[in-house]
């Protein structure tokens, strides 16, 4: 099985390294002007530790035929990528970048019939020198048809989805990809934008009364988009579905970062899910017993900053 890598950062870097390992024909597609830092390999550190010597290419006539693309650049880099691919035979072609307008690209280039929808939880950063990627989460890689696609389940999303878990990559199919795209985007933004104005992590947002508030009243705002989509255009994606994304994510994201795999099992951990479960019911306790909740399920609470809003 023969895969294509459109993108050497560190998420491309991850996906490259792990598939390699576990045995596909793996060739990365990058600039001209980083051809050399690659010859020597590409490493994956943190959650995983592998290296492999991977083919680097820089154009669609070194690349030839394959079974399946992954575009994995960001999506301001879409257009010079996508120059670069024209020409190249493609079975199937997929998206991991953000966004809802990602799978334009690679509809222009391959048509719509070859393209798949998907999504992936998967966070890596650039490591100490190109063609290094620190992997710091691996939760899943969601892949399927998109929507207004039959069948709605197909042999090349299972197929990929059984070759993605066989390197370590948890994965599985979904019965409509477009519905998993829009709830990741729709999950990513309430949090970013809390943490960003509020400058702190996921895990003092979460453990923090006020700021989890505000990120799940924007949660339900953001996810009120999608539903009011799906009536409108009278889709398939059902909005039970939506709202149960956003319960899931809610209540399984929200825990402190730590530089182990095992720290989200702490207790702040659970003190942090048990705080989002209560915002996300219609009748919670009390701002007082809130309060007395992330006091004693977290030691942290005492060292947040003043810009909380909360006396230390």
């Amino acid at each position: 099985m023969r895969f294509v890598i459109a993108g050497a950062g560190a998420l491309g870097t991850v996906y490259a390294v792990l598939l390699a390992q576990a045995g596909a024909d793996v060739c990365v597609l990058t600039r001209p002007s980083r051809v050399e830092a690659l010859r020597g390999g590409m490493r994956v550190r943190g959650l995983r530790e592998e290296t492999a010597k991977i083919k680097v290419v820089t154009s669609a006539a070194e690349i030839g035929t394959a079974e399946y693309l992954i575009l994995t650049t960001k999506v301001g880099d879409s257009a010079a990528i996508a120059e670069t691919l024209r020409g190249a035979d493609i079975e199937t072609a997929l998206s991991l970048q953000n966004g809802l307008a990602k799978n334009d690209t690679l509809d222009d280039i391959f048509g719509p019939e070859r393209v798949i929808g998907a999504a992936c939880a998967v966070v890596a950063g650039q490591g100490m020198v190109y063609g290094e990627a620190v992997l710091t989460m691996n939760r899943a890689t969601w892949i399927g048809e998109r929507a207004g696609a039959w069948p709605r389940s197909s042999a090349r999303t299972a197929r990929l989805a059984a070759l993605f878990r066989a390197a370590g990559l948890p994965s599985w199919t979904v019965a409509d990809a477009t519905a998993v795209e829009w709830y990741k985007l729709c999950a990513l933004l309430p949090g970013s934008l809390v943490t960003a104005l509020a400058r702190c992590t996921y895990s003092e947002m979460a453990l923090h009364p006020y700021l989890a508030q505000q990120f799940v009243v924007l949660m339900r705002e953001v996810f009120a988009i999608p539903q009011a989509h799906i009536w409108h255009n009278n889709l398939s994606c059902s909005c039970a579905r939506y709202l149960q994304f956003h319960k899931h994510w809610a209540c399984s994201v929200m825990t402190p970062r730590s530089s182990t795999p095992q720290a989200h099992h702490g207790r702040s951990g659970r003190g942090s899910q048990r705080l989002m479960k209560w915002h996300l019911r219609d009748s919670g306790p009390s701002a007082k017993r809130r309060l007395r909740l992330v006091k004693r399920c977290s030691p942290q609470w005492c060292r947040m900053s003043s810009r909380d809003g909360e006396p230390r």
